[in-house]
């Protein structure tokens, strides 16, 4: 039995199974006298690709048979694209010959019915029409628009995903040089999509930040590496130039933007040097100012200012107005750290309970003098 998706009892089944059978024996009949007279190639193009009856015409031959051993036996048989697309149009065929033979003679070939209106509602009735097996024998026509999907699939794989289509279903629908360019483009998205879910786990797992600061002093140096230490512990992936540096020639500039961009956080580590140097566009710091005066704009959220020395000298111009963490003061020193995990973890510190009912108001109505 060929699948059809529809819930049919028993009876109405079975009678469209037998539909089914004649519209099989029917082609397979024509591919046996196309055998005997050599002319089975035409015959094969009526219902498969040209190119895949040029190529291996046995794969067609075998698509038929089992089509015709399908449709006698007692198992509902679920088909693969390109079988559908042979069941397609052997009802297509079968469609067409029967049309011109009822036009000539008022008579059906398949004992099909013509004169039905188009809004009947009697599944007895439609099982008699070729409509009905063209609606129910197939959950989509989507091995009819192959060629479509794939330069769909060039442009956004996952668009295709989206629209939940495996182009792997409809690899023997390709030709051979198609099918062979689609493998290897899957081979590479997904790579691609394979590393991007890593590097996502990885990013949830591990937040980065990168760390802004200027190089006031040997103790202010180390003073940041502690804090960066003391990040990684907290599971926060720090990064911080004197470690990259070390690593590999580097161009500080560019390793600046580089890291920049792929943070999920830039610390700015605020010290008066660092607003001096800040204001007035001076070395690395005076870079990095020009690229986070613009960054900051439209990402706002991935800056976290923190202060290390005054309030009043330390904060350069484009932060003002910005709230930042407070680390300058040794006594408040592990409440504040803890403020700045919180903000890069993404965690609510303060939760407020949840939204009430209404309160049940009532107005005392005051009645006027009785005058």
């Amino acid at each position: 039995m060929i699948k059809i998706y529809l819930d049919l009892n028993h009876k109405l089944n079975e009678k469209a199974q037998k539909n089914i059978c004649k519209f099989i024996n029917f082609f397979v009949d024509g591919l046996k006298e196309a055998i005997s007279q050599e002319d089975e190639d035409d015959y094969y193009e009526i219902v498969f690709p040209r190119f895949i009856v040029r190529k291996n015409k046995e794969l067609c031959k075998n698509v038929i048979m089992d089509l015709y051993d399908w449709s006698k036996d007692s198992y509902t048989h679920t088909l693969k694209p390109l079988y559908e697309y042979a069941f397609f149009y052997i009802l297509n065929y079968c469609r067409e010959i029967d049309e011109d033979i009822y036009k000539e003679r008022k008579e059906s070939l398949f004992s099909m019915k013509y004169d039905l209106k188009d809004d009947v509602d009697d599944l007895e009735l439609e099982i008699d029409t070729f409509s009905f097996y063209e609606a129910y024998c197939f959950l989509d026509i989507d091995f009819l628009d192959v060629s479509a999907m794939y330069e769909l699939y060039k442009k956004s794989p996952l668009l295709v995903d989206y629209m939940n289509v495996e182009l792997d279903d409809y690899i023997d629908l390709m030709p051979y040089d198609i099918a062979y360019e689609y493998k290897q483009r899957k081979k590479y998205y997904d790579e691609e999509i394979k590393k991007l879910k890593e590097q996502t786990m990885e990013k949830d797992k591990h937040p980065t930040v990168f760390i802004s600061y200027s190089w006031d002093s040997d103790e202010h140096r180390r003073w940041v590496l502690r804090l960066a230490s003391t990040l990684r512990e907290k599971g926060v992936n720090a990064i911080v130039d004197q470690v990259e540096i070390q690593q590999e020639t580097l161009n500080l500039n560019s390793m600046m933007l580089k890291n920049m961009q792929k943070s999920d956080f830039i610390l700015v580590i605020m010290t008066e040097n660092y607003a001096y140097r800040a204001n007035n566009e001076i070395g690395g710091v005076g870079f990095e100012t020009n690229s986070l005066v613009n960054y900051t704009r439209e990402n706002i959220s991935k800056i976290i200012p923190v202060l290390k020395g005054n309030s009043d000298k330390s904060i350069p111009f484009y932060l003002k107005g910005i709230s930042y963490i407070d680390l300058s003061n040794e006594k408040n020193f592990r409440d504040n750290f803890k403020n700045l995990l919180y903000r890069i973890y993404k965690q609510d510190m303060i939760k407020l309970s949840t939204i009430g009912e209404k309160p049940n108001f009532k107005t005392e109505k005051i009645e006027p003098f009785d005058i």
